[in-house]
């Protein structure tokens, strides 16, 4: 699994609490699960004995069933000038959400621009 920061995850984490589901620790089981407190037939459902799996595979769901708020696109973007490119490319030097180290930073700005009419050209 590729190192993502504490910052990273918060922000993961925060957006994921703005569509409802909540990271909680199971009682006596050394486990983390996220679930949709709804419990709709649509609801997600998650167990892991590692917090931060639980959050990268739930926004990773987030992220291929729902349509992610400007609020937290903006929020994701200001991460991602946290992030170091390669000295001889521009490809990013830390994985960046679901995006592993190397990926071409033109990659990730596509990715934005797929999501709530995200234009990078207003942010670069």
């Amino acid at each position: 699994m590729p190192e993502h920061s504490n910052e990273q995850l918060n922000a993961m984490e925060n957006c994921l609490n703005g569509f409802g589901y909540f990271v909680y620790d199971l009682s006596n089981t050394s486990s983390f699960a996220l679930a949709d407190p709804a419990g709709g037939q649509d609801s997600y459902y998650i167990e892991s004995p590692s917090r931060k799996q639980v959050i990268l595979e739930s926004f990773n769901h987030l992220l291929t069933d729902g349509v992610l708020p400007m609020m937290y696109l903006l929020a994701l973007w200001d991460l991602l000038s946290d992030i170091p490119l390669s000295m001889y490319s521009d490809e990013i030097d830390e994985p960046f959400l679901h995006f592993p180290k190397r990926t071409e930073r033109f990659h990730i700005w596509h990715w934005f621009e797929t999501h709530n009419g995200f234009m990078v050209g207003n942010f670069v």
